[in-house]
């Protein structure tokens, strides 16, 4: 395995962290009194980070 595979694979375990983050954030935001707009940026950062994980760890994964 190369050593850019690995950082691959670093890296998407990294992002899941601020992803929990996110996640956290967005379940906080439903309390009565907050904003619409910390729902839709915890939401858009949420799939964000959830979305470059996955491709970190398809990358680290992929065969070539």
């Amino acid at each position: 395995m190369s050593n850019v595979k690995i950082a691959y694979l670093i890296l998407g375990f990294i992002l899941l962290f601020p992803a929990a983050f996110c996640l956290f954030g967005l379940l906080a935001s439903q309390e009565p009194g907050v904003s619409i707009g910390w729902i839709f940026g915890y939401g858009v950062a949420l799939i964000n980070f959830l979305a470059f994980s996955i491709v970190c760890f398809i990358k680290g994964i992929k065969n070539r």
